[in-house]
């Protein structure tokens, strides 16, 4: 599947079904958000706290 991504380095991903709920990143988290059909799933970005 490719979602697409709002925020982040990434404007979509490349995933298999079914898509992992999380995806860590060095400066933060993708989230999926999957209300709807498939096609309107995406994944928003939650950036890391500072350190």
């Amino acid at each position: 599947m490719l979602i697409a991504c709002a925020g982040g380095p990434s404007i979509s991903r490349l995933v298999q079904y079914p898509p992992p709920l999380e995806i860590d990143l060095v400066d933060g988290v993708y989230v999926l958000v999957d209300d709807g059909e498939p096609a309107a799933w995406r994944y928003e970005f939650i950036a890391a706290p500072p350190a």
